[in-house]
């Protein structure tokens, strides 16, 4: 998989034909710092469980991964299917913004029957057990 830093945020988050969006995710919030095409090995974790965020991304580690980036999360979700965001949100931990003062990172998931959507959740609580984090191999 791989990221296209050539591109912008706005042709980023279009390739991955996202219907709806969070007024926050735009690239004031979400800069993007890499150059070229990077490569990079996504994982989905599934903790079929709640967990804390502080911990999802401790298993994560263990496993040799990182929590994914925003633009990651947008390359992986290029090549998604619709059917596979329907059935969980798939989250981004390795790039939070404050909204009023609350610390949140993107997901994807389907929005309605067909649209997709990117969005924002608030970390301060558990990740949920039907939710999945994007990881990438350190």
């Amino acid at each position: 998989m791989v990221v296209d830093y050539s591109m912008t945020f706005t042709q980023m988050t279009a390739a991955g034909k996202y219907i709806w969006s969070d007024i926050y995710i735009n690239s004031k919030q979400f800069p993007l710092t890499g150059t070229g095409k990077v490569a990079f090995e996504p994982k989905l974790f599934h903790f079929d469980r709640n967990i804390s965020y502080e911990n999802a991304i401790k298993e994560m580690d263990k496993d040799g991964f990182r929590p994914a980036k925003i633009e990651e999360l947008l390359a992986y979700g290029t090549i998604l299917l619709p059917e596979r965001d329907l059935k969980h949100p798939i989250i981004a931990l390795g790039s939070v913004i404050k909204v009023n003062g609350l610390p949140c990172a993107a997901y994807i998931q389907l929005c309605g029957f067909s649209s997709r959507g990117i969005l924002l959740r608030q970390i301060k609580d558990d990740l949920h057990a039907n939710n999945l984090c994007l990881g990438v191999r350190k």
